[in-house]
């Protein structure tokens, strides 16, 4: 019997383990979906579907260190930009980490290019680190916060 136990252990443990390869698999793929439905609603200039991607409370904090708390804000300051620019972004996330309380941490690039009203060419590249969240089925950032490469 004293031999049972560690082998019912030990099988237990393999079967717990099998799930989360899948797991790490379902979630890899539902951040690139997420990175790439944000990027289409972006680039469409999408205010109203824009604005699905955050929480009511979300917080965002730009390379400048400037801090946009809520929706309402953010969809303001988003408005202003859709409406002086033409820039595009491109968003590549590298790495996501589900956290103890089953919020994912998503780290990785993204690319803006376009003219602005005035006419000036848009460049710009960075890192971001977004924080996402379950709401109902559908991921939604609660914090962003985006650096400098």
């Amino acid at each position: 019997m004293k031999k049972a136990i560690p082998a019912m252990f030990a099988a237990l443990m393999v079967l717990t383990a099998i799930p989360n390869p899948v797991n790490a698999q379902d979630e890899k793929r539902e951040m690139l979906n997420f990175a790439k439905q944000y990027q289409d609603s972006y680039n469409n200039k999408d205010t109203t579907n824009f604005m699905a991607f955050y929480t009511k409370d979300a917080e965002e904090i730009n390379i400048d260190g400037t801090t946009i708390k809520g929706t309402e804000a953010i969809r303001a300051s988003m408005k202003n930009q859709f409406e002086n620019s033409s820039e595009k972004i491109k968003v590549i996330p590298d790495k996501s980490i589900t956290e103890n309380d089953g919020s994912v941490t998503v780290t990785g690039t993204y690319y803006v290019t376009g003219i602005s009203r005035n006419g000036e060419k848009i460049e710009g590249a960075g890192a971001f680190t977004n924080t996402l969240v379950k709401n109902k089925g559908r991921w939604q950032i609660s914090k962003s916060i985006l650096t400098k490469m």
